[in-house]
């Protein structure tokens, strides 16, 4: 008869259990055979009865053995050579990482958005009335919540100059999400990308069923003359702060692209509006959208660059003639939870958004001049754009360093810096370089630029 010590801390009944468990797996009891009556068991372990009973309950349960009326207790027939084996150690479980391994020390990419303004007890309040919120609500509603829409619809009203139905609101988890939902919608699209633009990996879910024609940047951003010679119906911009290059669309420029969009009703624009919201000199421009008089212009916003990664809430604003095909073909459900969406509403609701959305540029405002002083000690450092946007775009001079080798030995050291030529097709903007203002704390930002000026020394050309 199997006999058991028991270990102190651990309920008797499932120490027996699991004992008797093991000792069916490994074949002390083979199938069929008799199991000890509780009280015998009992006895012989110095237990109470209903320990044992607790114990052959749960081994009845899992299936290890059966009871036969008037007979007692038996293993059932069990193929011992497909029982998982016991484990001997506990589960792999990830460690926190170290500081060498916690990522950058100075992280001037342009993604990264500073959170030490972030109004963090008016966002847990609204996240608490949120989750009350959300418990009532017994399934979510097509393309996002009432409430969020609202807030989106006036929040575009008030920052972007735009005026729009909440009912052609769509929300969703990002930008990728967006780009899933929008291709959802056509037949036939090839799409027209910004080159420099967003990383091509990026544009994968894009990649692996369309053409992809890559329309080239100049001065004037987005070139529509190339755009005009290519068979793209779909064209994705970034008019307000080109992404990488942080370029303004002026009016003529955005003229001739919604010209290109009324000559065919089948084209439409995507117009990404991913960081509009920071201007740090005159006054915001307004969205491409707010100009559109046929709807072919499809706004793509995003909370994550105002709020955080966190945040993860993005919309769309479909024209009217795609609201019928959203509804019959959204076969992928993105939008966010309903809690999150009711929060954010909350966090805008209560005027919360419009004043961090204030403070922040404020913030970024400081951040961006204690830049734009330490470039201007620099020799030969131009800036090209700092006016809008969470980063600023200078260009190195090319005669003085070596720039095969500036990135590579940036990431050595723990400088996250990006040259905008890992968002070209080419091997042009080797000499731009992208400054981030949210990844840095202000009272980092000067130390940390004069070190990576100091590591550049190590890649200067020799005269």
């Amino acid at each position: 008869m199997l006999s058991i010590h028991f270990e102190p801390g651990q309920k008797l009944y499932v120490q027996v259990y699991e004992k008797m468990r093991d000792a069916i797996v490994q074949g002390f009891f083979p199938a069929e055979s008799q199991l000890p009556s509780y009280r015998t068991f009992a006895d012989h372990l110095g237990v109470s009865i209903n320990t044992v009973k607790h114990a052959y309950q749960q081994l009845m349960d899992e299936g290890y053995i059966v009871a036969k009326e008037r007979q007692g207790f038996f293993v059932d027939k069990i193929q011992l050579n497909l029982m998982p084996q016991a484990q001997e150690t506990l589960p792999d479980l990830l460690k926190e990482p170290n500081d060498e391994e916690k990522g950058w020390l100075y992280d001037f990419s342009p993604t990264q958005v500073d959170l030490t303004k972030l109004a963090r007890t008016s966002l847990a309040q609204c996240a608490h009335e949120g989750m009350l919120q959300s418990q009532s609500i017994s399934a979510p509603a097509n393309g996002g919540e009432r409430a969020l829409k609202n807030e989106i619809a006036l929040y575009l009203y008030k920052f972007r100059g735009v005026t729009t139905s909440a009912q052609n609101i769509v929300i969703t988890r990002g930008f990728e999400n967006n780009l899933i939902v929008l291709d959802q919608l056509w037949d036939h699209p090839i799409y027209g990308i910004e080159d420099p633009g967003y990383p091509f990996s990026q544009m994968k879910i894009l990649y692996d069923k369309h053409s992809i024609q890559r329309i080239p940047i100049d001065q004037y951003g987005f070139s529509v003359k190339d755009l005009e010679r290519s068979p793209a119906n779909i064209a994705l911009v970034t008019p307000n702060h080109q992404f990488p290059t942080g370029i303004m669309m002026g009016i003529r420029r955005r003229q001739r692209l919604l010209k290109w969009a009324q000559e065919d009703p089948t084209r439409f624009i995507i117009e990404d509006d991913y960081d509009s919201v920071y201007k740090y000199s005159g006054h915001p421009i307004v969205a491409l959208k707010s100009m559109d008089q046929t709807d072919q212009v499809i706004l793509s916003g995003s909370f994550s660059k105002i709020l955080g990664k966190f945040m993860k809430i993005s919309y769309l604003v479909l024209p009217d003639r795609l609201l019928d095909l959203y509804q019959a073909r959204d076969r992928i459900k993105l939008t966010p939870s309903i809690f999150s969406q009711l929060t954010l509403a909350r966090f805008m609701q209560e005027g919360y958004l419009d004043k961090h959305i204030s403070r922040m540029n404020t913030y970024y405002r400081k951040k961006q001049k204690v830049i734009l002083d330490l470039l201007r000690t620099q020799e030969g450092v131009e800036v090209i754009n700092s006016d809008a946007g969470l980063y600023l775009v200078i260009r190195l001079d090319r005669t003085l360093w070596d720039f095969d080798r500036i990135e590579s030995l940036a990431e050595a050291q723990r400088f996250m810096i990006h040259s905008l030529a890992r968002y070209h097709s080419g091997k042009d903007y080797q000499d731009h370089f992208m400054i981030g203002l949210g990844g840095v704390p202000l009272d980092q930002l000067e130390r940390g630029l004069s070190e990576w000026f100091c590591l550049l020394e190590a890649v200067k050309v020799k005269p």
